[in-house]
């Protein structure tokens, strides 16, 4: 069976390591981006099974990477977990764009790679 990639959406790059990191002691394949821009980038090149991404980040935020996801006939059926330390604004915001679910950070290892493994399998 192939590995379940996922494409990291992350602006701070301890975040990203650590998340990074425990996604893949769980057993997947990751793909780190350091913001939207990156993330839209890289969603040009190769097609994940799922996308994590932050909401704030510079540049393109998690709210239009995930806006742009479901506009797009070939990536609409990814599942996208957005992550955010944010109130319920950001969180509002991420569901009506379409995320799958959103989860609060800091994250819960075991929670996130749960999660992916709902949205995925």
């Amino acid at each position: 069976m192939n590995k379940i990639s996922i494409l990291l959406v992350e602006d701070y790059p301890d975040t990203c390591a650590l998340l990074q990191m425990f996604l893949e002691n769980a057993g997947f394949f990751v793909t780190p981006a350091g913001d939207g821009a990156e993330a839209l980038e890289l969603l040009g090149q190769n097609k994940p099974d799922l996308v994590v991404t932050d909401l704030m980040m510079p540049r393109v935020s998690g709210v239009e990477l995930i806006q742009y996801i479901r506009a797009n006939k070939e990536l609409s059926v990814i599942p996208v977990i957005a992550m955010t330390a944010y109130s319920s604004g950001p969180v509002k915001q991420a569901r009506e764009a379409g995320a799958n679910c959103v989860l609060r950070k800091p994250l819960d290892a075991e929670v996130l790679t749960s999660t992916v493994r709902e949205l995925v399998e």
